[in-house]
């Protein structure tokens, strides 16, 4: 059969079909895949529940994923094509995907109090000592450190937008939730999974007021210079 004949004889062959010949073609590697995440941030128990949660930093996903899986992930900020690629985009696409959101301003914020004091282990420290301590203050950081090879540096300053849109801008994820909203959209979130489950709250950055921060006129013209995918494509107003 030449390759036109082929051709033609695959364009009759139904997409769910290809893709599931597909599938089983890599199915090894997706299982190497998903038994190395196992080490990082157990996949399996997104199994359970037949969803994956894409973690944003900075949007309250560690106490999303405390209230859904028992505590029992680990960190990990994996974007959600990275998570496609781990459990298949078969498995992918049956299951419920979403991941929660952040405005801009206050994300950007929230990230540096946290780090600047701490953040949770030895990288996020040693990222405050290279990157952070610097800086006198907030505005100081943004005017002289945020660019945009800089936010590529550390996961809490990647825009959101990587993390679940794919470089032509199509959601990978079946829900956005805001922070803003938090317990209404994990409401949502439970119904949909069939679940009842309450929301703790974990990461409070304590010197970080919660309302939307007061930046400077020309530090907040920067951010949403930079952060301008994630106001437009999220449905935030600059």
């Amino acid at each position: 059969m030449d390759s036109v004949g082929h051709m033609n004889l695959v364009s009759f062959v139904p997409m769910e079909v290809r893709s599931q010949v597909v599938h089983l073609r890599h199915r090894k590697r997706y299982s190497i895949l998903r038994n190395a995440a196992n080490g990082h941030d157990p996949v399996e128990v997104f199994d359970r529940l037949r969803c994956i949660f894409v973690h944003i930093p900075k949007t309250a996903g560690k106490s999303v994923k405390s209230a859904l899986f028992d505590g029992r992930t680990k960190g990990g900020h994996r974007s959600a094509y990275e998570l496609m690629c781990i459990f298949g985009p078969i498995t992918y696409y049956r299951y419920f995907r979403f991941a929660f959101v952040r405005n801009p301003y206050d994300r950007l914020a929230s990230a540096y109090y946290f780090l600047r004091n701490g953040g949770i282990n030895d990288k996020d420290r040693a990222f405050a000592e290279n990157h952070l301590y610097r800086y006198d203050n907030l505005h100081d950081f943004v005017m002289n450190w945020l660019d945009m090879d800089n936010i590529q540096i550390y996961h809490h300053f990647r825009p959101q937008h990587q993390y679940i849109y794919t470089r032509r801008h199509r959601c990978l994820v079946d829900m956005i939730g805001r922070y803003e909203t938090l317990g209404h959209d994990f409401e949502r979130i439970c119904n949909r999974l069939g679940i009842a489950a309450s929301l703790p709250h974990h990461n409070k950055t304590s010197v970080y007021d919660q309302q939307s921060c007061s930046y400077e006129p020309s530090s907040k013209r920067k951010i949403r210079d930079i952060y301008k995918l994630d106001f437009e494509l999220l449905g935030y107003s600059y």
